[in-house]
């Protein structure tokens, strides 16, 4: 019997320990897999202001996939996504015929502390010829000429006590060469209001910034923005139920930088919830493309956060009256 315990009690010590017996090796990273897209065949309809051309759900094995929370419509017709991993996706919008992608990253991005790599938010220039990304765990913001070297890095002050999990989440280069920057951070215990800072110029310069709030409804929190053509900016606002089961509520909003006052609220507008038909999930990024026939193209993308409970959605909206 002694002897029938002992091997039970190693056969036990094997299964819920294997490794610590046998080494199996790590398996190679794979950088190599494509992407593929899947069209969700949704019905066309109108949300708000925006009408549903397009929705498709984004799967690969390439290493560099998932984890998006920032959108860029690129001057060279393609999209960018970055991930909170500092990885990046680029691709024709899949709507436009061949959309094979192109995976990368920012330089060394794998080889980084993950504080140095939490990408939430990127915005560009008018050329699209330098690209700025906000980082949350470390309250930075990066600048980048291109993807082939490491950007040049500000940690602004005004930055610093911000959480570093619900840091600088949304980002906006304005025409005039104004930046606004949102905390997904509430400034208060329970309170409706987030902290945000316009600055004069490039936060590289060391431009003070002037310090507002922006109040959200139903507990939301701002998690991108894009400027439109006519001066304002639409912000992608998105809040979580666990109960009575998870769900993921998401609108985008418009608001007037000309409206931004130091330490008041800056009012925005609810344009449009995402509620059925759109599927729902973590919706993190947003990108506008302006069309020559005076209407805007608005991207979305949702971050999966590595899980296998969520996905990577693209969706396409079209605005017929952006400026």
């Amino acid at each position: 019997m002694r002897r029938k315990r002992l091997l039970l009690t190693l056969c036990v010590a094997l299964g819920l320990a294997p490794g610590t017996f046998v080494r199996t090796p790590m398996p190679e990273p794979d950088f190599s897999s494509g992407l593929t897209l899947t069209d969700l065949a949704l019905e066309e309809v109108q949300i708000g202001p925006f009408a549903l051309e397009g929705a498709w759900h984004l799967t690969s094995e390439n290493d560099h996939f998932g984890g998006y929370s920032a959108l860029l419509y690129r001057p060279d017709g393609r999209l960018l996504a970055g991930s909170d991993a500092g990885r990046l996706l680029s691709l024709t919008p899949p709507d436009e015929g061949d959309s094979k992608a192109v995976f990368g990253a920012f330089p060394n991005a794998e080889n980084r502390d993950k504080r140095d790599v939490d990408l939430e938010a990127m915005t560009q220039d008018t050329e699209g010829g330098t690209l700025w990304a906000a980082y949350e765990r470390s309250n930075a913001i990066d600048r980048h000429a291109d993807f082939t070297q490491v950007g040049e890095r500000a940690t602004p002050n005004e930055m610093a006590l911000w959480s570093e999990f619900s840091g600088p989440e949304a980002m906006a280069r304005l025409a005039d060469g104004r930046f606004i920057v949102l905390a997904e951070q509430r400034t208060r215990f329970g309170g409706d209001s987030h902290e945000g800072l316009l600055f004069p110029s490039d936060p590289l310069t060391g431009a003070e910034p002037l310090v507002f709030q922006l109040a959200t409804p139903d507990e939301m929190r701002p998690v991108d923005m894009v400027p439109v053509p006519d001066g304002r900016v639409l912000i992608l606002l998105r809040n979580y139920d666990l109960l009575p089961w998870p769900s993921w509520h998401v609108v985008i909003a418009v608001a007037d930088p000309g409206e931004i006052e130091e330490g008041e609220n800056w009012p925005i507008e609810v344009f449009a919830r995402l509620d059925a038909p759109i599927p729902p999930d973590n919706y993190e990024g947003i990108a506008l493309k302006q069309r020559a026939d005076g209407a805007c193209d608005i991207w979305l993308i949702s971050d999966d956060n590595f899980s296998l409970f969520q996905r990577t959605l693209l969706l396409k909206l079209s605005w017929a009256d952006c400026f």
